[in-house]
């Protein structure tokens, strides 16, 4: 424990006090909804021994404990959505931390770096407010995305595993397929993709060994199995959670998958509804110009081992999701991951600019300040924003003219309201911008391909 205080920064100390206190103050005032009801019922089957929900059981499972000792469904699924997001920002920040002295190795401010996008990731983390008020819902995905965090650090950062890594690793990657099965199913698929790519002579990348992949492979195979297994016992179809959730999709949505032509179909429909929906809310929740920076990163870093598997993960995941993509909760758990990239370059930026003078030194911190408080201000009124633009979006190919628009956005957000909103963004898109400008050589950020052979960035 000594070792482990020592390795934080003060300064991470105190975001994580305060989203100590902001996600309690959601878990006090931000109200259930309809999914959490299927949890707690589904932990009520889990009780009477008699398990009848087609969700798996990880997540119900979880709240067990709690609603026997308070009786009260709402409450205990509220309590483990609170602890998973408390856990996810601190994992987030040593996880990065060590993810990020992997990719700088030789340098000389390894470990300046390290630390200022640990820094930055759990500050974007721990006050995104979407993030925030979402923690008090009592929803699985602050677990999903716990066990992504994870995941990548055992798989990627973690190079020598004990037999207690093995073993954490077989766990983590049954929750994950036992949470939710999509999810599961297609990160052990980017896995093995990953493998193949890392195995190819020409792409020369550092592979997951043989021993990790052994365990990927057997512990996915074993939950996989025991849940085809308990569903085909229980309803007669070993996938009875894949059909029955599509069905129930294609009945909403519109979108099926059963045949040849309904995949075109839906494929489809992924890139011209699914694909500008997910960007949508990723630019809303995080804002075009951090987006952009971390779409420019992931290109120009595809070789690294790191991001590669992040990419390949991601990629596969939204792909399907594309399909059936109706709320930023659908996706939400790769956002933590997606924004650990963005940080990286930000924070070179941050520790180059540190060299120069200190009058320039001076603005940036300045801008950087103004962009961390317009992050957090932005979000405010981030769902009425994220709904009016996915309406506007569904309206487009009907409307003819501008005041329809303009209409829209009066019916949904208050005219005084909304222009805060908007100012409020457009200062945060500067400040960022204004940050990379400074920097003359931000379009230079690349990595090395190998862990072991991480550039040196003086010629930034």
């Amino acid at each position: 424990m000594i070792k482990l205080f020592k390795k934080i920064d003060s300064y991470f100390l105190i975001i994580l006090i305060a989203g100590i206190i902001f996600r309690f103050l959601s878990f006090l005032f931000v109200p259930i909804v309809d999914d959490t009801v299927s949890y707690i019922e589904s932990a009520k089957f889990i009780i009477e021994l008699n398990y009848e929900s087609l969700r798996p059981p990880v997540f119900p499972l979880l709240i067990v404990p709690f609603l026997l000792l308070t009786g009260d469904g709402a409450i205990s699924a509220k309590i483990i959505s609170l602890i998973l997001s408390i856990l996810l920002i601190i994992s987030t920040y040593f996880v990065f931390v060590e993810a990020s002295q992997k990719l700088f190795e030789k340098e000389e401010y390894r470990e300046k770096k390290a630390r200022k996008i640990g820094l930055i990731v759990s500050f974007l983390i721990t006050f995104n407010l979407y993030f925030i008020i979402h923690s008090g819902k009592g929803l699985r995905e602050d677990l999903i995305a716990l066990i992504y965090i994870l995941l990548f650090y055992f798989i990627m950062i973690k190079e020598q595993l004990s037999l207690r890594d093995n073993i954490s690793l077989a766990i983590l990657i049954s929750l994950l397929i036992l949470t939710q099965l999509s999810t599961g199913f297609f990160t052990i698929i980017g896995i093995i993709l990953f493998c193949i790519l890392s195995r190819i002579k020409r792409f020369k990348l550092k592979s997951i060994s043989n021993n990790k992949l052994f365990v990927i492979l057997s512990s996915f195979g074993c939950s996989f199995f025991l849940w085809c297994l308990f569903s085909a016992y229980k309803w007669g179809d070993p996938l009875a959670n894949w059909n029955i959730q599509g069905a129930w999709f294609g009945i909403k949505y519109g979108v099926s998958i059963s045949t040849f032509e309904d995949l075109i179909r839906a494929i489809l429909h992924a890139l011209t509804f699914g694909l500008p929906s997910i960007f949508i809310y990723l630019f809303v929740l995080f804002g075009f110009v951090f987006i952009i920076i971390m779409l420019f990163f992931f290109i120009k870093n595809l070789k690294n081992e790191q991001i590669l598997f992040i990419f390949i993960i991601v990629f596969l995941n939204y792909a399907y999701l594309t399909i059936y993509v109706t709320t930023p909760r659908v996706i939400m758990y790769c956002f933590y991951i997606l924004i650990f990239i963005a940080a990286i370059p930000i924070a070179i930026i941050l520790i180059e600019l540190e060299k120069r003078e200190l009058l320039k030194q001076k603005k940036v911190n300045y801008l950087f300040i103004i962009f961390l408080v317009t992050y957090i201000l932005r979000g405010l009124d981030t769902i009425s924003i994220i709904y009016l633009i996915y309406q506007i979006y569904n309206y487009i190919p009907h409307f003819g003219k501008v005041n329809t628009i303009i209409s829209i956005f009066y019916q949904e957000i208050n005219p005084i309201t909304l222009t805060l909103i908007i100012a409020i963004i457009i200062i945060n898109e500067i400040s960022l911008l204004l940050i990379f400008i400074k920097s003359k050589n931000f379009l230079s950020f690349k990595v090395e391909k190998n862990f072991k052979d991480s550039c040196n960035y003086e010629e930034f």
